[in-house]
């Protein structure tokens, strides 16, 4: 993802044998890691002020750590990041700065959607749709995600808790709910898979 100034990018990688999180220059120069935990980091987050970063680890749990200078930041894990024994993957930081969402997941499926707030530290079931990925409108208030196995778009109120379905023909399904808004909330960019497939004939002489 950006970075706020819109002047690297924040991406996780095993490049290194581990999976740590990196970013770099939009030129392709400066390439530093920014955290390497022995949990590792997958999904990292940039906050809207650009100063820290949310990731899950591999177990998956979910963590904060400040970015700066020092590459040296030990991470603190969010404290009641699990609710009913689902555990929470942070996938979207509110503009305000002040929650994070992302899907729920227990025994290993998609169990519902969840929102954190930073301050108090607490988790928030919002809504009962599996999916593995949500991310905020620029109200800070409402957060959108794919389910139905990516061919449907909700909309959801995390106050009134209002659950609207998009109207819109997607050309192919969403393929792993990972996707991006853009800042004015008029284009969603998403990853889709299309199949094709050839007969042959084949005759042996």
């Amino acid at each position: 993802m950006f970075t706020p100034d819109g002047r690297s990018l924040l991406f996780y990688s095993h490049r290194d044998g581990n999976w740590a999180g990196w970013m770099v220059g939009v030129d392709g120069g400066g390439l530093r890691k920014v955290a390497a935990p022995a949990g590792g980091v997958i999904y990292p987050l940039i906050s809207p002020k650009g100063n820290e970063m949310v990731y899950t680890s591999v177990n998956p749990q979910a963590f904060l750590v400040p970015l700066g200078a020092s590459s040296a930041a030990a991470p603190v894990q969010l404290t009641g990041a699990t609710i009913d024994g689902a555990a929470f993957t942070p996938t979207g930081w509110s503009p305000d700065g002040t929650r994070l969402t992302g899907g729920l997941t227990k025994g290993g499926a998609p169990s519902g959607v969840g929102v954190y707030d930073l301050s108090s530290r607490m988790l928030t079931m919002v809504g009962a749709d599996p999916t593995s990925a949500a991310k905020w409108l620029a109200d800070s208030r409402r957060i959108i995600y794919f389910v139905g196995d990516g061919s449907e778009l909700i909309v959801l109120d995390t106050v009134s808790r209002k659950r609207t379905v998009v109207d819109v023909r997607l050309p192919a399904p969403s393929t792993d709910g990972m996707f991006a808004i853009s800042p004015d909330n008029r284009t969603i960019y998403y990853g889709a898979a299309r199949f094709e497939a050839d007969i042959w004939i084949v005759e042996r002489k």
